[in-house]
């Protein structure tokens, strides 16, 4: 198995996940960089980083990685990284309900997962198809007045209510998911009118973001968005 292949490898075994034997796959000695780098991306589907973080001897795998003086630097923060998001999942998914939850750390989970390319689509799939996830975010309905924008939470980090953390959570899954319609457009052959109508009314949603306090400050990695003017 390749590394790149394995988040989407992961992502169809998500029914097998109770015969998945995790610690008969991977130990210290076939974990690489690239290897835990792959196992981050796969980690951004809920269900993926629940079986990670409640599987006990598959964490002791990395504690064991990270108590090794002679663990390189590169391996260790990449393993820094897949635990920082194991436990982002768990205070995200408190915050989207709990109104005391931890809105800045959550935040900043987000903040992770739009870094990298793989690991927000791994994140907006599930987020638009997770069951308890979709139902969590439909509970919280956003008052229609007065209009809410999304706090600066990739930028500051000043106190906010549990309405405008859900506000900052939906304008991401918005902006993702234009962001992947324009994605999709673009790689389509542009003699395809359609395909570059499609693209062109993408963009200009795009733009028209990048003149909304908000929604220009949710910004992506290089490889998933710069700027659409």
């Amino acid at each position: 198995m390749y590394p790149s292949q394995l988040p989407r490898r992961f992502l169809s075994l998500t029914k097998f996940q109770q015969n998945f034997n995790l610690v008969s796959i991977f130990d210290q000695q076939v974990l690489d960089e690239a290897t835990v780098l792959c196992l981050l991306d796969a980690a951004a589907n809920l269900e993926i980083a629940q079986h990670f973080y409640e599987n006990e001897a598959f964490l002791s795998i990395f504690k064991g990685i990270e108590d090794n003086s002679r663990t390189e630097k590169p391996l260790l923060d990449a393993v820094k990284k897949l635990n920082a998001r194991l436990r982002g999942w768990q205070l995200f998914e408190d915050a989207l309900t709990n109104a005391n939850g931890d809105f800045m750390e959550s935040a900043n989970f987000l903040k992770d997962i739009c870094a990298e390319e793989y690991s927000l689509g791994c994140w907006l799939e599930c987020m638009s198809s997770h069951k308890n996830l979709v139902a969590k975010l439909g509970e919280n309905s956003i008052l229609p007045t007065p209009p809410v924008l999304p706090p600066l939470l990739f930028q500051l980090r000043t106190p906010i209510s549990h309405q405008q953390f859900l506000v900052f959570v939906r304008a991401v899954i918005g902006i993702a998911s234009v962001l992947a319609v324009w994605a999709w457009a673009d790689c389509i052959d542009n003699e395809l009118h359609q395909d570059r109508a499609c693209r062109e009314r993408a963009s200009c949603v795009l733009a028209l973001w990048q003149g909304v306090d908000g929604y220009r400050e949710v910004k992506f990695s290089d490889t998933c968005i710069h700027r659409y003017n």
